[in-house]
């Protein structure tokens, strides 16, 4: 979900006092109650992942380490660095890792740790100018990558009967009858209609409870 369309939605449906349920928003700056009261979302902040990587910079003690931004002036700057951290989406990554590659900013004494969600084999997905879909995965390494859960790992029913392994099962027999790729936010969607639909429900058992009846919608 594109942050910014959810920053135009809300400021809309806000107006009138309906909140929203995203699944796919990972902005931090969403986690503000003050400004955003009314947004909820079943898929957690992108800030989850920090607490993956300082556990493995802890376990491992590595203590020179350098956050990758979209400047190549990193490679003159951060020399010292053995532990790069790359938060970055896949095309950001590929040239990083390009002017990782040409800077020889590689090899055994350097650690790259990169988002998990990328795509298989996101290094050959698209070409870039002055690199290698191999000059690319030379710079990466054996990178680590650190990725928050999304489907439930254990076989406990959810409250719509299904297992998370059920309903993926079930996602994947009907996608084969549509042109679709799998999406890795499926699971997370499927949990916000859950969301959306327990709550209309208990707001109109509640109503009626109060006499005041239903909405009708034309």
């Amino acid at each position: 979900m594109n942050v910014s369309t959810v920053y135009s939605s809300y400021l809309l449906i806000s107006v009138h006092d309906l909140f929203q349920v995203g699944f796919s928003a990972a902005s931090p700056r969403l986690s503000d109650k003050i400004r955003y009261p009314l947004f909820f979302r079943i898929n957690a902040p992108e800030t989850i992942l920090n607490k993956a990587i300082v556990t493995l910079l802890r376990r491992f003690g590595w203590k020179q380490i350098a956050i990758v931004k979209q400047d190549e002036d990193l490679f003159n700057d951060e020399k010292k660095a053995r532990i790069m951290i790359s938060l970055m989406y896949a095309d950001k990554s590929r040239l990083i890792m390009c002017a990782a590659y040409r800077h020889r900013l590689y090899g055994s004494h350097i650690q790259w740790m990169l988002p998990g969600w990328y795509e298989q084999d996101w290094w050959r997905i698209r070409n870039v100018p002055g690199c290698s879909a191999e000059n690319i995965r030379t710079a990466a390494a054996n990178f680590l990558a650190v990725e928050d859960l999304v489907v439930d790992t254990t076989t406990n029913n959810t409250l719509s009967g299904l297992t998370a392994e059920e309903f993926m099962k079930m996602y994947q027999a009907k996608l084969t009858h549509y042109p679709y790729s799998p999406n890795g936010y499926t699971p997370l969607g499927y949990d916000a209609v859950w969301v959306l639909a327990l709550g209309l429900d208990k707001t109109l058992t509640q109503r009626k409870e109060q006499g005041r009846g239903c909405y009708k919608i034309q």
